[in-house]
C-alpha cells in the first residue's frame, strides 16, 4: 500500500511539473530603448527621467523618484510611462485616488500598448481593492488579465476579493 501511494504520488508530482513548463512572458524594456534619432529632445529626456525615476521606485527612494517623475511629466505630458511609475509611486505611498487620477491619464496614452495598459488596469484594481471598491477593483482586473493574461499582480487581485 505504502508503496502504491509513493508511486502515485511521484506520477502526480511528474504531472504537475510538465504543466508549469516555462511560458513565453512578456518583460519590460529600458524605456531608453524607445529613444530613436527622429525622437524629439523633449521625448528623449522625459523617457531618460522616467528610467531613473524607476530605478529610484525599485530601489524605495521615493523622494527621489517623485522628483524625477514629476519633472519627467512636465517636460513631456504625454509620457506615459512617466505618469504609470509616479501612479505606482502615489499607491505605495497610500494615495490611492491620486493614484487613480494619473493611471486614467495613463490609459488614455497607453491605448496602443496592452503590456502597459494590462498593468495600469492591474494598478487599478489595486487602488480600487485598497479603497474597498471591490466591484470596480473586479472590472479592473479583469481588463488587465483580458489584455495579458499572464498579469501575475491581476491574478492575485482577483484572488484576494470578496467572494
Amino acid at each position: 500500500m505504502k508503496r502504491y501511494l509513493f508511486i502515485l504520488l511521484f506520477c502526480h508530482s511528474i504531472i504537475l511539473l510538465a504543466n508549469c513548463a516555462p511560458k513565453a512572458v512578456v518583460t519590460e524594456k529600458p524605456l531608453t530603448e524607445l529613444i530613436q534619432p527622429e525622437t524629439s529632445p523633449q521625448k528623449a529626456a522625459s523617457l531618460r527621467l522616467t528610467e531613473e525615476g524607476k530605478a529610484y521606485l525599485q530601489s524605495g527612494n521615493l523622494i527621489k523618484a517623485s522628483d524625477v517623475l514629476e519633472k519627467a511629466i512636465t517636460i513631456d505630458t504625454s509620457n506615459p510611462y512617466a505618469y504609470y511609475y509616479f501612479a505606482k509611486l502615489r499607491s505605495e505611498k497610500g494615495e490611492h485616488k491620486q493614484s487613480l487620477g494619473l493611471l486614467s491619464k495613463a490609459e488614455i496614452l497607453f491605448k496602443d500598448n496592452p503590456f502597459y495598459l494590462s498593468s495600469v488596469y492591474s494598478l487599478m484594481g489595486k487602488n480600487h481593492e485598497l479603497l474597498f471598491q471591490y466591484n470596480d477593483a473586479k472590472k479592473r482586473y479583469e481588463q488587465a488579465l483580458k489584455l495579458n493574461a499572464e498579469n501575475i499582480e491581476a491574478k492575485e487581485g482577483m484572488e484576494r476579493l470578496p467572494k
